[in-house]
């Protein structure tokens, strides 16, 4: 049986806007895809992983089915997001840490985590 996962991505600052005009760009697509690169994480690619995106400070804004990709980098992944649809209203990060278990509210505090159940 595989696992799905979930991966926080807090977006820098900096790359906010270009990854949202990236998406917002390949309107002609099914799909709308980003891509972003972060620390090594396992994963199983054939496995499902939602991308919970922050673009704002503390909450999470947007979600997308991700894919892990190839290597970014030494210690870096791509994370591909495709189809990455805002929110109706921010779910704030706080929130979301008294939502999950005690296991997974470190991973929260990280700007990227990765979280299988």
């Amino acid at each position: 049986m595989i696992a799905a996962s979930a991966y926080v991505l807090n977006v820098p600052p900096d790359r906010r806007e270009l990854i949202l005009d990236r998406a917002d760009e390949n309107h002609y697509y099914p799909t709308r895809v980003a891509a972003e690169p972060v620390p090594f994480f396992q994963h199983n690619k054939r496995a499902a992983l939602i991308v919970l995106a922050s673009f704002e400070n503390g909450a999470i804004t947007h979600v997308a089915d991700g894919r892990k990709g190839a290597s970014a980098r030494t210690g870096l992944v791509r994370l591909n997001m495709e189809d990455l649809q805002p929110l109706k209203k921010p779910v704030r990060f706080g929130k979301l840490k008294k939502a999950v278990s005690a296991k997974f509210r470190p991973h929260l505090q990280r700007g990227h985590c990765h979280i299988t159940k």
